[in-house]
């Protein structure tokens, strides 16, 4: 296990608790929407794709925001906002009400996951980058299975009302999250030794990172909760499984990130890992075209392997790139490519599934994923000196 300062550990172990009630919504907002609420999947996609838009939106804003302002501060607003748009969504009943929950939640979404970024990134010193965001996705995937799982057993299509308990617990924790936040008074920044661009300058091998992660983002982890939690329903007609099949992939990153993470820091470099990751991906989805119930639990099982390689190396690589003064920006214009993937994946899933053509989405995604895999193994030779700065 990483050796991380007290206060660290607090925060990491606050948000992941946190990120239970965002397993019930991420997975099951889709079908709730789609079939319980009889919107339809390109309705539901649409959805889901204002809630991404609208992070979109605020993101470059919550990034100056937090630099000027504190993280810590920022983090709870949006967390509050965030929690707002829980709230709505157990008032659905039509588009119009769908769309203002969603704006409210995907605002304050996207500004949150980036605060967070923001403080973790800037909270260990760079050789210890891997190691706070591994530790993070493990205790994050670990809230949100939790979620996923107690989700599958409370939620029916046929009762719509069974769902709002899921809603108004995540707005609780948001809530008690934000008051951590606050009353702890954030984290203390290490300082950064190696060499960075001038300040308010975009290092372009930042861009380059975001790009893949935009195409990895929309192919792969919006899939998650669009495409293959509706393609999970309908062909099983179970919410069950789908709890299930979340909770299984929490607990392959549960186990496996901590030694996946030992495995890359013994002088492996981030990139390849980054690219297998993807690989996984793609592998995951062509197990679900079996359709199967083995089939589709053993997919989300490679997925979780595939994150135990890809989230942690993705987001030490753009904290190490990031000057002290514009953390929260670098973080923001990552982030912002995570809202552009996760508007285009749900709005483009949602109209593939409403045409009838579940499988060949599937083959899709998978074909896009490797492409993420292949983008990143070419970014390798302009990364390498960043990690050898980490060595």
């Amino acid at each position: 296990m990483p050796e991380l300062p007290s206060r660290v550990w607090r925060f990491i172990v606050s948000w992941g608790l946190s990120q239970t009630g965002a397993g019930f919504v991420f997975t099951f907002n889709f079908v709730y929407l789609a079939q319980a609420r009889a919107l339809g999947p390109a309705a539901a996609g649409a959805v889901l794709a204002a809630a991404a838009a609208a992070g979109a939106l605020v993101l470059p804003l919550g990034g100056l925001l937090a630099d000027r302002l504190g993280t810590d501060r920022v983090t709870a607003a949006a967390l509050l906002l965030t929690a707002c748009g829980s709230v709505g969504f157990t008032a659905v009943h039509g588009p119009a009400s769908a769309f203002i929950a969603a704006i409210l939640f995907g605002a304050g979404w996207a500004t949150s996951w980036n605060g967070m970024a923001a403080v973790f990134g800037g909270a260990v010193p760079p050789e210890k980058l891997d190691g706070v965001f591994a530790v993070n996705n493990v205790l994050q995937n670990m809230g949100f299975g939790i979620g996923a799982a107690a989700g599958g057993l409370i939620a029916h299509v046929a009762a719509p009302s069974s769902f709002a308990l899921g809603f108004v617990a995540d707005a609780a924790l948001r809530v008690a999250f934000a008051l951590v936040l606050l009353s702890a008074g954030g984290l203390a920044r290490a300082a950064q030794p190696h060499p960075r661009p001038p300040r308010g300058l975009l290092d372009p091998r930042l861009i380059g990172l975001a790009a893949i992660a935009t195409l990895v983002v929309a192919a792969g982890f919006s899939q998650v909760t669009s495409a293959f939690a509706d393609w999970t329903t309908l062909v099983t007609g179970s919410t069950a499984l789908l709890g299930l099949a979340l909770a299984l992939n929490t607990l392959v990153i549960a186990v496996l990130q901590i030694p996946v993470l030992r495995w890359v820091m013994a002088g492996r470099r981030r990139m390849p890992m980054a690219a297998a990751g993807a690989a996984l991906f793609a592998g995951a989805w062509l197990l679900a075209l079996l359709a199967t119930p083995d089939a589709l639990l053993a997919s989300m099982m490679v997925f979780g392997l595939g994150e135990t390689l890809y989230v942690p190396v993705m987001s030490a690589m753009v904290n190490d790139l990031a000057p002290q003064a514009m953390r929260a920006r670098y973080n923001g214009v990552y982030n912002l490519s995570n809202q552009v993937g996760s508007i285009v994946g749900p709005a483009a899933a949602g109209a593939v599934l409403a045409g009838g053509h579940a499988a060949a989405l599937l083959v899709g995604l998978a074909v896009a994923c490797a492409l993420g895999g292949a983008a990143a193994l070419a970014m390798q030779p302009l990364l390498a000196g960043i990690e050898g700065a980490r060595a």
